[in-house]
């Protein structure tokens, strides 16, 4: 089991791990994630970081938080691992770019035979052109960069991913 972000929280106390995350986890059949990938040190994406580690020490920890690395290996280009025949890519960013925030986002991408999903964070179109210049190829699902905001989704971007499907995360009034 891969857990992508955390979830909102405030670094300490809230957080939904224990309200969203554990029971989603439980009610399909597993009891804790093999890794924990948090793509960056946003709130909104590590807010529940310290309930995760508390509840899975044993869990791998990649993360892109701004800091340097403690219990965690960065979530940098080169990652690569391969679970039943899926394989599993991060893309972005380069280990040796600065923190840039949103634009340091872990982009992961998934895949299975001719099926894909790229979960990239909330990179802004500069890295998504980057992406594009790199190679990126099609991915049939797209969790929407930046929840959707128009900073993001580029149309050379999406035109290369060829999406069929996509999910935009956002919060209560966005």
């Amino acid at each position: 089991l891969l857990v992508y972000d955390s979830g909102p929280g405030d670094g300490g106390e809230f957080n939904l791990v224990d309200q969203v995350l554990v029971p989603a986890m439980l009610q399909s059949g597993y009891r804790s994630p093999d890794r924990i990938i948090i793509s960056h040190g946003d709130l909104d994406h590590a807010g529940g970081l310290r309930r995760l580690r508390e509840l899975f020490p044993l869990a791998q920890l990649h993360a892109n938080l701004g800091s340097e690395p403690g219990e965690q290996s960065q979530c940098a280009r080169g990652l690569e691992w391969t679970w039943d025949d899926i394989r599993f890519q991060v893309l972005h960013p380069s280990r040796y770019l600065p923190y840039l925030h949103n634009d340091s986002s872990c982009v992961l991408s998934i895949s299975l035979g001719s099926s894909s999903l790229l979960l990239p964070g909330d990179i802004s179109t500069a890295i998504e052109d980057r992406l594009v210049r790199q190679g990126i190829g099609r991915h049939q699902v797209l969790l929407v960069p930046h929840h959707g905001s128009k900073s993001s989704s580029g149309a050379e971007f999406l035109a290369r991913l060829q999406t069929r499907a996509a999910v935009a995360t956002t919060g209560l009034g966005n």
